[in-house]
């Protein structure tokens, strides 16, 4: 039986360390700001607030002390999730590494964080079930050929946004979310398929509806691997009866509360109550709450970077509403990759 649902969401979008190589991006900081409401969300998120840490605009250092907190402080049978969303650069040895605020392309090793140093600190954990989410470019490679299994043990599941090879796609709009993060966000509130009817949506109930969504874009193809005793529960999936015995709906924020907010009015909300100056027990990690905090400072830094420097960025469409059984086709929208990944 699953403990307790943890996450670290870290989403970076400046680079000024290296601003000429990575580009500012459009979309990370929202990213982990709308996958918050949706892991949190009453009718179907198995996390409470208080165990998501947001983590944004961070240097490598303070990334990785969070990371080294976030695994330590696990019990044995708790669910940890660790999502990340930015620039993703490969090393010489094909190695994936995650480029955060003081990253320079040219020393990887020393100022990244590696998907090595992450696979290291999950090792380490007591925690039995590892859940890791990565939405940049190359994300594919983090199992890395010269890994091997190493990269995915006991109880490891690894979703990325593309192949190895391939590049992602950032927000179409300043502050708007990316391709892979609109789907993993409307497939947690209510578009993935609960395939055996118990209640829940699985990782593999989730990563089905992702794969689908991102091939009818066909701009970047995910990768899942696994690495366990069975499937594991990411969101609740409320049966019809359970729907109708509700009763009215209450409204919080902008977001009806009894009803199923999509990923839009997540959005929305977001931007109405930005994030709390609180901290959780990692360094630097922020809780999302009613007052302005380091994720709007973030945001404005953010679009002061994007004035100063042009730039090409990968792009998705902005975040639309959760559609309902069965799903419409998808609508073609124009897309970038996110810029100077190579």
């Amino acid at each position: 039986m699953a403990g307790q649902y943890r996450a670290l969401l870290i989403g970076n979008s400046t680079y000024p360390a290296d601003e000429h190589n990575l580009q500012t991006l459009k979309g990370p900081v929202k990213d982990i700001a709308v996958l918050n409401r949706a892991l949190v969300d009453r009718d179907t998120g198995l996390f409470a607030d208080v165990d998501v840490t947001l983590l944004p605009e961070a240097t490598s250092v303070r990334a990785i002390r969070a990371l080294g907190s976030f695994f330590r402080a696990a019990d044995r049978d708790d669910v940890l999730l660790v999502y990340f969303s930015g620039h993703g650069k490969l090393d010489q040895n094909g190695r994936l590494h995650l480029c955060m605020q003081d990253t320079d392309s040219t020393e990887l090793l020393s100022t990244a964080l590696s998907s090595t140093r992450i696979n290291e600190f999950a090792d380490a954990s007591r925690a039995r079930n590892v859940v890791i989410v990565l939405d940049c470019c190359y994300a594919g490679a983090f199992r890395g050929a010269d890994l091997g299994d190493a990269v995915a043990g006991p109880g490891r599941y690894v979703l990325t946004s593309c192949r190895g090879t391939q590049l992602a796609n950032d927000a179409t709009v300043d502050n708007g979310t990316s391709l892979l993060t609109q789907h993993l966000v409307d497939g947690l509130l209510e578009a993935a398929v609960d395939q055996d009817d118990d209640g829940y949506v699985s990782f593999s109930d989730l990563y089905a509806y992702v794969d689908r969504r991102l091939r009818e874009a066909g701009k970047q193809i995910p990768q899942r691997r696994v690495n366990g005793d069975g499937d594991l529960r990411l969101a609740k999936r409320p049966r019809p009866a359970d729907v109708e015995n509700t009763g009215s709906q209450r409204v919080s924020g902008s977001i009806a509360v009894g009803s199923r907010p999509d990923s839009a009015a997540i959005a929305n909300n977001v931007d109405q109550r930005g994030i709390d100056s609180s901290t959780t027990a990692s360094p630097g990690g922020h809780r999302l709450g009613r007052r302005g905090g380091e994720f709007c400072r973030s945001r404005s830094r953010s679009r002061r970077s994007s004035r100063l420097e042009p730039r090409s960025q990968r792009s998705c469409s902005h975040a639309t509403a959760a559609p309902a059984r069965p799903l419409p086709p998808a609508t073609p929208t124009t897309q970038t990759p996110r810029g100077d990944c190579g």
